[in-house]
């Protein structure tokens, strides 16, 4: 017989915590739980033209959605937001790749929904529900892969601090407990997913085919959801380059291993050819460019601006993630091999992300660009928790202070854009300060907004700051 108890994973623990408050936060808010057309608010934005494709397959028949020029039901009007070809067919701006994802949610849903007599149109109360529980497991699958990827590293506690800041410390608790019909959930996993397998196939004496399939699905299904995210690539490419003899390993590496390396590159590519065959089919195009009149500004990058300011600076409204970023400078041998690879993705995320022509991302928490890129910033932030750890008493109780607050703060501040206190696009830094862990609505708090203007943003005419 045993006697030793058994060892309590604090990391899993750290998970359940954040489970749970993730689904207590979603089943109170009730956005899912309407049968009102006019109320159908989990599938809004972006979110409609994503999952537009579900119900034009699977309702409508017709992923032309020519459908559209028939009579639609009441209050159906404005749920498929998609533009006219010179051929007749319609297509919408988003990739098919979110809705091939929530598809699982979609099909329980439409059997339910005939099952229990709701209309089966796709938006009614089976729907709504299905698609933020998936959209919750999304998130919490992320945040399982962060901590299998941080245990390979760190010890249990670090692993369960880093997975409750990443958790309910930044912007990924809005979007996986609110609107969680948006992309940033799934490529959070996505990109988890990519890291665990990138660094298994490397740490691993005897590569494992699975984990190069892993490796080929996650960048695929990242770039395919969002195109910008395909330089996640330079992960598991460049993971472990220090210099020129690491170089001139990792080459041999991937000479020795081709076949795997073969099996991540074709399974990648047959994921955005699915992409390349739909365009073709609807736009007669392999290649098409689905935003028309938006653009980047290749030339005038608000980098300060997409970091620091009042309007949506990730720094600003995630400041756990400045920690995080330090995190990257600070020498850690076990990390040394993931630092460079992290580092350029950044730097080349941070202009693309902020060269586009709505840089704030329209209306959103923070700087919801970079929820993808939140697993990568688990081992940095994992480094600056365990370079605290080292230091005096005093200096690591100020550290586990500045912490603490930052969760309050994100938690704090998450309530007050829920209630629109923090405005979604038009926060200027007056108003920042004037409603700074206060729920106190200011009497001029409409003259202290700093609107926008996406067609004068789009054709470059107005800079916000």
């Amino acid at each position: 017989m045993n006697n030793n108890p058994t060892k309590i994973n604090l990391s899993f623990i750290a998970l359940f915590i954040v489970a749970v408050v993730y689904f207590v936060n979603v089943f109170d808010h009730a956005k899912w739980n309407t049968s009102e057309p006019e109320n159908r608010q989990l599938i809004a934005y972006d979110a409609v033209e994503y999952y537009a494709y579900l119900p034009a397959l699977f309702v409508h028949k017709d992923l032309t959605f020519r459908f559209i020029e028939k009579p639609l039901p009441k209050g159906y009007t404005g749920r498929f937001w998609v533009a006219k070809l010179p051929n007749g067919k319609y297509t919408g701006r988003m990739t098919l790749a979110l809705s091939a994802m929530m598809m699982p949610a979609f099909l329980v849903a439409h059997a339910a929904a005939h099952l229990f007599g709701y209309t089966p149109d796709g938006y009614t109360q089976p729907y709504q529900l299905a698609l933020a529980i998936w959209g919750v497991l999304a998130a919490l699958c992320g945040l399982y892969f962060c901590q299998k990827t941080l245990m390979l590293f760190f010890n249990q506690w670090l692993a369960a601090l880093v997975v409750l800041a990443l958790g309910i410390g930044t912007n990924l608790y809005h979007y996986a407990s609110n609107e969680n019909a948006m992309t940033h959930n799934y490529n959070f996993f996505l990109m988890a997913l990519l890291l665990y397998n990138t660094v298994k196939w490397h740490n691993d004496m005897h590569k494992k085919t699975l984990n190069a399939f892993g490796i080929g699905f996650a960048i695929g299904m990242l770039a395919w959801v969002r195109p910008t995210d395909a330089v996640a690539i330079l992960l598991p490419m460049l993971y472990g380059v220090t210099n020129q003899h690491t170089l001139n390993h990792k080459i041999q590496t991937i000479k020795s291993h081709k076949k795997q390396v073969m099996l991540a590159l074709a399974v990648a590519s047959m994921l955005v050819l699915v992409q390349l065959i739909y365009w073709k089919s609807i736009t007669e195009q392999w290649f098409y460019f689905s935003y028309t009149k938006e653009r980047f500004f290749w030339d005038r990058f608000m980098l300060v601006e997409y970091l620091f300011s009042y309007r949506k600076g990730w720094f600003v409204y995630t400041p756990i993630m400045f920690c995080a970023f330090i995190g990257l400078f600070i020498k850690n041998k076990k990390l040394l091999a993931s630092e460079f690879p992290i580092l350029l993705i950044l730097l080349i995320t941070f202009y693309i992300h902020s060269c586009w022509w709505c840089w704030w991302f329209g209306g959103s928490f923070g700087a919801r660009s970079m929820i993808d890129f939140y697993p990568l910033m688990a081992l940095p932030l994992a480094a600056f928790i365990q370079q605290i750890a080292r230091h005096k008493p005093a200096s690591r109780l100020m550290g586990i202070c500045l912490m603490a607050f930052f969760i309050h703060l994100n938690l704090f501040q998450t309530r007050q854009y829920q209630t629109t206190l923090i405005h979604w696009d038009a926060m200027s830094k007056e108003l920042y300060w004037k409603v700074f862990l206060t729920n106190k609505w200011p009497s001029d708090y409409q003259n202290l907004l700093s609107p926008t203007d996406a067609q004068k943003a789009i054709s470059g005419e107005e800079i916000y700051r």
